[in-house]
């Protein structure tokens, strides 16, 4: 709803800039114009911002992932290294 608020607004603004000077109908497109490449522009960097966002998301998640990973493996080698030995005596050595 703000969106369309503001973009009606830099349009009346222009329109009026435009009917206060004399201004022939082709300058007027090309502040229109203007106003569109502005847009275009915002938006592209825009989406460049999100896109880098997600993209360090993603890498962020997943070496969460994969230090989770390794740390299960090491607990799990961490475990199989303190199991007594065949004999069913106690190992001393660590």
């Amino acid at each position: 709803m703000n969106r369309k608020i503001a973009v009606a607004l830099l349009l009346a603004l222009i329109f009026i800039f435009a009917m206060g000077h004399p201004l022939t109908l082709y300058m007027i497109q090309e502040n229109i114009v203007l106003l569109f490449v502005v847009f275009a522009l915002m938006m592209a960097g825009l989406l460049l911002l999100v896109a880098f966002v997600l993209f360090q998301e993603g890498l962020r998640l997943g070496f969460q992932r994969l230090k989770a990973k390794l740390l299960r493996i090491a607990w799990f080698r961490g475990r199989q290294s303190a199991r007594p030995e065949a004999g069913g005596r106690l190992s001393l050595r660590h």
